[in-house]
């Protein structure tokens, strides 16, 4: 079955795997592509091993850096122009750092979802110092990442766990 553009995956596989699982063997096969991709959001998220609801994925390929778009590129790739990106480096991918990570995600992603990826990646030692920094270095607006903050759980196993969020989600 094709999965991405000039990707193909034995149907039998593809179906067993998580979601997650999926988008890390699609980056996983992109990175080998075009090793000067940087792999931002939600592919980031998951290649930093976070969790990341599959309700909340948009199910795009998120790649960021100074390069402007192909005419080979696809609906499934999103580019996010940007200069300054200090890629990390994630069991061979490039992926943003973490800070940047739950950043992006937070932009985009639903509140619930967005909790739990930032409970998540406080789960594997994110501090609060270390996002206000990330937001200050990139000079974005961090509104959506300041706002679920105080919801964040390292204790909660999904986003829905946090009271709170349950009451944000139901006056949204």
């Amino acid at each position: 079955m094709r999965v991405y553009p000039g990707m193909y995956m034995r149907p039998e596989y593809w179906n067993g795997l998580t979601p997650t699982e999926r988008v890390c063997h699609l980056v996983r096969s992109l990175a080998h592509k075009h090793p000067e991709w940087v792999f931002a959001g939600e592919c980031a998220a998951c290649v930093h091993g976070l969790e990341v609801p599959w309700v909340a994925m948009r199910h795009m390929v998120y790649v960021i850096g100074p390069c402007a778009a192909s005419a080979s590129d696809c609906d499934q790739l999103q580019r996010i122009h940007a200069y300054g990106i200090q890629p990390h480096c994630v069991e061979g991918i490039k992926v943003t750092g973490l800070a940047r990570t739950v950043i992006d995600c937070a932009c985009v992603m639903d509140p619930c979802g967005a909790v739990a990826v930032l409970d998540s990646a406080i789960r594997r030692g994110l501090t609060k110092q270390e996002l206000y920094a990330e937001c200050n270095r990139q000079h974005t607006d961090c509104a959506a990442v300041f706002h679920l903050l105080p919801h964040a759980d390292q204790r909660s196993e999904n986003g829905g766990d946090t009271p709170e969020v349950q009451l944000y989600r139901g006056s949204a």
